[in-house]
């Protein structure tokens, strides 16, 4: 096993002979790449709030988390997670009520379709087993939710 000395850790002085620098250039290089990546995130204004390209759905026991994208694009896509007790029967329409898919999504499992879309159009994801409330994608409004109180039709 390599001594302090040898992997270059820890401080000049008492584990180092006079002279040393107390850091290899390894060292520094190795604190480098760890440091580099983390700068980097911290620098890029990262947020704390989430938001993609498609929509994402979490379909929960106790609330519906929404994630939708900052701007439109008119191939959209939609992922449901499932991390109920139960299989979700649900489908995606339009405002008008024209189904564009069904979707069967098992106990902890997702499913996900592609969407072709016009701007400014509507979309709802409709559970029907269990019945919950109809869920109203809205593209800009970045991460939100459905509390429970809400549920029914």
């Amino acid at each position: 096993m390599a001594s302090l000395h040898e992997t270059g850790l820890g401080p000049p002085g008492k584990f180092f002979p006079a002279g040393s620098r107390g850091h290899s250039q390894g060292t520094i290089v190795l604190m480098l790449k760890f440091l580099w990546p983390l700068l980097l995130m911290l620098s890029s204004g990262i947020s704390a709030r989430p938001v993609g390209e498609a929509f994402h759905i979490v379909m929960r026991d106790q609330v519906i988390n929404v994630v939708s994208p900052a701007k439109y694009h008119s191939d959209l896509s939609v992922l449901i997670e499932n991390k109920m007790s139960s299989k979700i029967l649900g489908k995606l329409v339009r405002k008008d009520g024209a189904v564009l898919a069904y979707l069967a999504i098992a106990p902890n499992s997702s499913a996900s379709v592609a969407l072709h879309t016009k701007n400014g159009e509507h979309i709802f994801f409709v559970p029907e087993v269990p019945a919950l409330q109809a869920v109203e994608l809205i593209i800009g409004k970045e991460a939100y939710e459905i509390p429970p109180k809400k549920w029914s039709r």
